[in-house]
């Protein structure tokens, strides 16, 4: 097989080379106009601006073309070694561009996809471990798959990008948008909240409106599933003040009276939730072959599994170990 490889190789490459590709850089972004909707760029403050690249010696753009015909451009930071977006034409069916879709350039992309990579995995990795000491001795039992799955899942806050250097360099593009912003530069993308000035003011509940048929059972299954989403909603973003609430006490958006208001008001939620907790975990549907775990078991018959389990274990094939034959018995005949 590896010979068949390397065979494959060479060809693979001969076919690369007449291939008759080719990047030209341009000065001018009227050269590969014709990627954008209505022949406009995007604004990119700081680095193009009403069509004009302002930084020629740092920003290069490259028009890529095969056969003789432009496939689509892009904006090369030189620096920084990175494009910051790359543009190509829609060829599907449905003619301009998808409405409510900014530009998203690809520092930005980098900056969200090494943010969620880290955010994610974290979360992901001590809700494993706050189940398995939740669950006591049996936690810890490889019955439980609990062992099994932290395990696993655990090396994924390092492979494809340690957690930390992913979250620095989210924190270094959001200190960088955040000078700009302070600089009087207009964001563009995911970063364009911090254009505003004043905080967002909520709204009152009143103001929403009802959307709620009582006599359509359809619209009563929205309205208990918009319920549940919005009881978890608030659950989760009151325990993230709870478990960082030095940073909201340092920032002065929070008092200490108000902090124990969010303890009583997680406590409050919990009890509301309780009730449908199993159904919302059942709703992602894992299966019992998927989890293999005596503790999380579908049926909810959980010592019965574990008798059975146990039972299976090479440990008890015999009402008495082997290593009692030949090592214990050995030193009490001696005694």
């Amino acid at each position: 097989m590896s010979l068949l490889k390397h065979l494959l190789l060479l060809p693979a490459l001969l076919l690369l080379s007449i291939i008759p590709t080719e990047s030209r850089v341009v000065t001018s972004i009227t050269d590969c106009d014709n990627f954008f909707l209505g022949q406009t760029p995007p604004h990119i403050p700081g680095i193009l601006e009403a069509g004009n690249i302002l930084d020629q010696n740092r920003y290069k753009l490259i028009c890529q073309t095969l056969h003789d015909t432009t496939t689509f451009v892009t904006l090369y930071d030189t620096r920084n070694r990175i494009p910051v977006f790359s543009a190509a034409k829609y060829r599907g069916s449905t003619p301009g561009r998808p409405k409510k879709l900014g530009w998203m350039i690809e520092p930005q992309l980098h900056a969200l996809a090494a943010g969620l990579k880290a955010f994610t995995t974290w979360v992901a990795n001590t809700g494993i471990e706050v189940c398995r000491m939740s669950c006591g001795g049996h936690g810890y039992s490889r019955c439980s798959s609990l062992p099994d799955i932290y395990v696993t899942f655990t090396a994924t806050c390092t492979y494809e990008g340690e957690n930390t250097v992913m979250m620095l360099q989210t924190a270094r593009y959001l200190v960088k948008s955040y000078r700009q912003a302070r600089e009087g530069r207009q964001l563009s993308g995911i970063v364009s909240y911090l254009n505003e000035q004043q905080r967002v003011q909520p709204h009152p509940v009143s103001s929403r409106p009802t959307v709620v048929n009582i006599n359509d059972l359809s619209s009563l299954v929205e309205a208990y599933k918009l319920r549940a989403a919005s009881t978890l909603a608030l659950l989760y973003a009151l325990q993230g003040v709870a478990l960082n609430s030095g940073d909201f006490l340092q920032a002065g958006l929070l008092t200490v009276p108000q902090l124990a208001q969010v303890t009583q008001r997680i406590k409050a939620l919990l009890a509301e939730i309780r009730p449908n907790a199993v159904a919302l975990v059942d709703a992602f549907d894992y299966r019992d072959e998927m989890l293999n775990s005596a503790l999380g078991r579908y049926d909810g018959n959980v010592y019965e599994s574990m008798f059975e389990w146990a039972k299976r274990s090479p440990l008890n094939r015999t009402e008495v170990h082997d290593a009692y034959y030949k090592y214990m018995k050995p030193l009490q005949s001696k005694l």
